[in-house]
């Protein structure tokens, strides 16, 4: 569960961006949260570190406060404060969800696109409950605010400056529940675009991104915002949010993340596949990867373009059965869809048209997805 993105503004002579991933968003931070280590930090009430007053960082409901890390990366939370004028510098922000190393490797090309726009890159933590169904274990989803801190070093030295971790009231002042009709304050929706593919699977899973993403927006006001492939549809949501409500952003797709070896798309629900599953969870990246190959080959019609991929599944499919460990891979879905509506091509794929190849599938309790984009430029 997590929102692959980057955004980045200039306020006068200020560059700020902000990367994106699931149950996470990167928000920006006034240049002086870059401040070194020796940095002369004050001690709240609530026994939080932060900066002075005036150096401190506000947006429109918070307060941004820093946090000293050992990591030498100044860790910020967040209280009520009005908002004030912004002063000019250079900074960058990015954001992953908190939940292992694969979350900061998969954000890398994101933050690689950032460093070459702006100094600094903040990266933020944040499990967005708007995203879970009330079927979805909230409490059971992973928070290792430490460990992931720790494994951002990753990334080399200087990649991010400063992590801001709000908290939910921060972001849901009305409170929050998982069940949509309880639900109370405001929201977004995208109409045409969250219903199908993931939306099958997850419903309202957009309309808790589309709602974060927004509420980043405002308090970021960034100029352009970066979003990772592998959440395909997610990146198509958002970048008709920003055309509808008119967000003046620039938009930008960073690939997915994979692993070198066998092309895996990284995630944060790698970590559950057992050491049987592992070789076997590449099964939906093959099956687009010959699905392409299908399209590249002269096959335009969809059946003949989709059947190859099915075949790869069903076969491992049947694999796994005969090993019987207990566990099974079971097809979701598999979507062959127009790049602007999301809706299926049921006919004929036509020449320089483009489309999205993507699915998921289920390895074990692991869901898995991915995607192919042909022929559109993102």
């Amino acid at each position: 569960m997590t929102t692959s993105s980057l955004l980045f503004r200039s306020l006068y002579r200020c560059k700020i961006s902000t990367l994106f991933q699931t149950n996470s968003f990167f928000a920006c931070l006034k240049p002086i949260v870059m401040a070194t280590p020796a940095t002369n930090y004050s001690t709240s009430s609530s026994g939080s570190s932060f900066l002075p007053s005036s150096d401190r960082f506000q947006t429109p409901n918070m307060l941004l406060t820093l946090t000293h890390i050992s990591l030498q990366m100044p860790t910020c939370s967040t209280s009520s404060s009005p908002r004030p004028r912004r002063s000019a510098s250079s900074t960058a922000s990015q954001s992953t969800a908190s939940g292992g190393a694969r979350s900061c490797l998969e954000a890398r090309p994101s933050v690689t696109l950032a460093k070459q726009h702006t100094t600094h890159v903040a990266l933020s933590i944040f499990v967005n409950p708007a995203q879970f169904a009330p079927h979805e274990d909230l409490a059971q989803y992973p928070r290792t605010l430490p460990s992931d801190l720790k494994k951002l070093e990753s990334l080399g030295p200087g990649a991010v400056s400063a992590v801001l971790v709000p908290s939910v009231s921060d972001m849901y002042p009305s409170g929050i529940t998982l069940d949509v009709v309880e639900q109370r304050g405001t929201f977004v929706e995208i109409k045409g675009k969250s219903h199908q593919m993931e939306g099958i699977t997850r419903p309202g899973f957009f309309r808790g991104v589309a709602t974060v993403v927004s509420k980043l927006f405002n308090i970021i006001q960034p100029d352009a915002a970066f979003f990772g492939q592998k959440d395909i549809q997610q990146c198509m949501v958002i970048r008709t949010l920003i055309r509808d409500l008119h967000f003046p952003l620039h938009f930008h797709i960073a690939p997915t993340a994979r692993d070198p070896t066998d092309g895996l798309a990284l995630s944060s629900r790698n970590r559950y596949l057992t050491a049987s599953q592992r070789p076997r969870a590449t099964v939906l990246y093959r099956a687009l990867s010959v699905a392409r190959a299908a399209y590249d080959a002269g096959a335009r019609n969809r059946e003949e373009v989709l059947a190859p991929a099915l075949a790869v599944v069903d076969e491992m499919a049947r694999e796994v059965r005969e090993l019987d460990e207990g566990w099974e891979v079971r097809l979701d879905y598999i979507s062959l869809a127009d790049p602007e509506t999301l809706e299926e091509v049921q006919e004929v794929v036509e020449e320089g048209s483009g489309f999205i190849l993507s699915g998921a599938v289920f390895v074990g309790g692991t869901r898995l997805i991915d995607n192919i984009v042909v022929g559109v430029e993102l």
